[in-house]
């Protein structure tokens, strides 16, 4: 597959060598020239280099790098890797940097009205989009080990639903919520703490930016790269042939036909005439029976392990409430305030944007997986004030059931004057 490259003009060549230098670079520079004619490297009075000052061996030491810069990462069974310049993520994401208060306030703005994109924030734009069992997987180097990836998962599953006399089960059971529904059942280890295939996405800007602004440490001499942390976004229509409501959707669908038959002989049979039966069951109608009929039975068949590992990128929510197709995912407070959607990615090793790369990817096109807000961390207090004004705190990420039961208590005895 081809892959439209951008080379960089002169002076953002001479940044991205420099940051290169400044970073271990300088010390496996190996010839006396071309340390020398470095230092020869001057720049104008408008702040732009001087290409008069660069000479041919400079030139080429700097396109060298560039090239490097126009691969991904090194990426193993055996490595977790991360993004090394802004530049070289730029290759794989759409991104846009955000350095002043005023840019912030910007996308604030544009983003914090949207509900049909995806959002997952970071506090190091470095990041690649591994999910927690991966990292895990690949940490432990569990790729030598005599477990597949399934297997692991399905063992997973069947002892969360064991554990503690069974109580995960009961508990989605009591709850109205399917417990042979496997990703009904990641979900829930996936709020806590528990490594699984899934990534956590949010509709709420907001919610990603809580994310993205946690336990940020700032570099005093760095990588450029180092000084951002990072929300990737995804507009969700371009996800619809990864939707699993979708391909539910069209699975149950397809069998339209057949199942309309059956219900125009059941009202048939309680003595409706066929102009009744003809205004009553119009496509939505017949949609909404399906749905409701057989929608369960089949979302529990389309979640089983060893049916999504077939699936190498999939995504799915109950966020919206208008949807008849539901995951058994608000099994906690979490994912309900969070706004939480979850992709799937059945590698063990690969980073989503490189499954996603291979998916959709042709000769003729420049695919991208997602977009990228890259914000510097010297913001990272005004946004965590802008989000506190707009209500997403930890409180509200992370509802307490203890918290929400002592504080309903509180508000109440107040108005008893004596007490």
């Amino acid at each position: 597959m081809n892959k439209i490259f951008v080379m960089l003009n002169i002076n953002d060549r001479v940044k991205l060598y420099t940051d290169y230098l400044d970073n271990g670079g300088i010390q496996k520079i190996f010839f006396r020239e071309l340390c020398v004619d470095l230092q020869k490297v001057t720049k104008l009075s408008d702040g732009n280099v001087d290409v008069n000052t660069i000479s041919p061996i400079v030139k080429a030491a700097m396109l060298a790098y560039e090239a490097t810069q126009m691969t991904e990462p090194l990426q193993s069974d055996f490595h977790l890797s991360e993004y090394e310049t802004l530049y070289q993520k730029s290759h794989f994401f759409n991104q846009i940097n955000i350095d002043t208060e005023h840019e912030f306030n910007e996308v604030f703005t544009k983003y914090t009205s949207t509900d049909n994109i995806l959002f997952r924030g970071l506090n190091e734009a470095k990041y690649r989009l591994y999910s927690s069992l991966q990292r895990f997987w690949i940490s432990n180097k569990l790729v030598q080990q005599e477990v597949t990836y399934e297997a692991f998962l399905k063992d997973l599953i069947e002892n969360a639903k064991d554990v503690n006399l069974n109580v995960l089960r009961k508990h989605l059971e009591n709850s109205g919520f399917d417990y042979d529904n496997d990703v009904a059942v990641l979900s829930f280890l996936q709020h806590y703490s528990c490594p699984t295939p899934l990534l956590d996405w949010t509709y709420n800007f907001g919610v990603s930016l809580y994310f993205a602004t946690q336990n940020v440490t700032l570099p005093t001499k760095a990588p450029e790269i180092n000084n951002y942390l990072c929300v990737y976004y995804l507009e969700e229509e371009h996800l619809e042939g990864s939707s699993l409501n979708h391909i539910v959707q069209v699975g149950l669908t397809q069998q339209k036909e057949h199942f309309k038959q059956q219900i125009v002989a059941e009202f048939a049979d309680n003595g409706l005439s066929s102009e009744q039966i003809e205004k009553i069951c119009t496509e939505e109608f017949i949609e909404l029976v399906i749905l409701k009929e057989y929608g369960a039975g089949t979302i529990n068949f389309m979640t089983k392990v060893d049916r999504l590992i077939n699936s190498p990128i999939l995504y799915f929510s109950d966020a919206k409430r208008d949807s008849l197709i539901r995951y058994c995912l608000q099994n906690n407070m979490n994912i309900i305030n969070q706004q939480g959607v979850f992709t799937w990615n059945a590698h063990p090793t690969k980073p989503l944007e490189n499954i996603a790369n291979a998916e959709y990817q042709t000769d003729d096109n420049d695919y991208k997986f997602s977009k990228c807000i890259n914000i510097h961390k010297n913001l990272v207090p005004y946004i965590k004030d802008k989000i506190i004004k707009a209500g997403i705190t930890k409180e509200f990420v992370f509802p307490d059931s203890y918290e929400i039961a002592n504080t309903s208590f509180e508000r109440t005895t107040k108005k008893i004057k004596h007490l």
